[in-house]
């Protein structure tokens, strides 16, 4: 498919999108408190810009997904590596990462409003729940994949374990985590 066809695609998409929820919208089929007319919205929109709630809304959207997804990251970097490298240390870490993968982070909401409060902690422990167990397992995966033999000639020139993980294992893992840190800080978006 040629670049040209492919943002007619693109465009034709939104706009299909757009057109349907006018129909549904403007038509009356849908009631405004089920899904709001695209006019509505941008009214909305336009009066938090004056008022300057807008502006404060998106500092604190990101504010809480970058500390939550920063801590997600500080700890799952680590843990990730060390479960890829250490048989002990994924025995103990595995299983539990495992399970907890599976949960729906929004069923864990009420246990962090009861753990956290409402307050900023329990938010910033949505972004991590939601994030941190992927992390470790894409991470672990990552380093999983990295050629044995750099390991090996590493040892033979005496690397010690610190500098095996500091300038063997991270810099060749490098490219997956940075695409496993962009899809987790998606999802961190999602949550």
């Amino acid at each position: 498919m040629t670049k040209k066809k492919y943002t007619h695609y693109s465009i034709g998409s939104f706009i299909t999108i757009m057109v349907v929820w006018c129909l549904l919208t403007y038509t009356g089929y849908l009631k405004a408190m089920y899904l709001p007319t695209p006019t509505a919205v941008l009214q909305a929109i336009a009066d938090m810009y004056q008022d300057g709630s807008l502006w404060t809304n998106i500092g604190f959207s990101i504010y809480r997904i970058v500390i939550g997804w920063a801590i997600s990251a500080l700890l799952a970097l680590p843990i990730g590596m060390m479960t890829a490298t250490s048989k002990k240390i994924s025995a103990v870490f595995q299983p539990v990462t495992e399970f907890a993968r599976y949960l729906p982070v929004t069923a864990l909401v009420p246990l962090t409003i009861i753990y956290c409060g409402i307050g900023e902690n329990q938010k910033f422990a949505i972004i991590f729940l939601g994030t941190f167990f992927q992390l470790v397992l894409m991470v672990n995966d990552t380093v999983s994949g990295v050629d044995k033999n750099l390991l090996n000639a590493a040892k033979t020139l005496g690397a010690n374990t610190l500098q095996k993980y500091t300038l063997v294992l991270f810099p060749a893992s490098l490219p997956g985590i940075m695409d496993a840190f962009r899809l987790t800080i998606g999802w961190a978006w999602t949550y």
